[in-house]
């Protein structure tokens, strides 16, 4: 039960932190793209273009390691669960932008009753703990 929690509010963490990056970009960025630019689609395609790439950024460094930014707050990773395939950031991008996102989280429904979920299984990943870092052993 507390790894599905920790699943479930890591994923949360995620997309809070796009939803933020949407009403900030809507509030602050369109206005200011609005001077330059009057075309209102145009304006939507640049602030929604701008969402994705700092998103982007922000994740990037999670996602060299096999997690999100929500994974990595509750100590989780993305691992392989076949051995001839590793977990590459590829993978972990593959596995949160077009198994879940795609789907609006269909794929994620198995999850809710303790069986792999859809994204799980198509990318060949499950999650896992991080190792605990031993903080005392590491300053001797």
């Amino acid at each position: 039960m507390i790894r599905f929690l920790k699943r479930l509010l890591a994923n949360i963490v995620d997309i809070v932190l796009f939803i933020t990056l949407f009403v900030i970009g809507v509030l602050y960025v369109h206005p200011f793209i609005a001077t330059y630019i009057e075309n209102n689609t145009v304006n939507a395609a640049i602030v929604l273009i701008l969402v994705v790439a700092v998103t982007a950024g922000i994740q990037t460094p999670f996602l060299l390691v096999h997690q999100t930014l929500g994974k990595a707050f509750f100590g989780l990773r993305v691992v392989s669960t076949n051995s001839q395939r590793p977990v590459t950031p590829g993978i972990v991008l593959q596995r949160e932008l077009f198994a879940k996102v795609a789907t609006g989280y269909l794929l994620c429904l198995p999850v809710l009753i303790g069986k792999k979920g859809g994204h799980e299984v198509v990318t060949e990943t499950e999650i896992d703990n991080t190792e605990k870092i031993d903080w005392k052993r590491n300053r001797e």
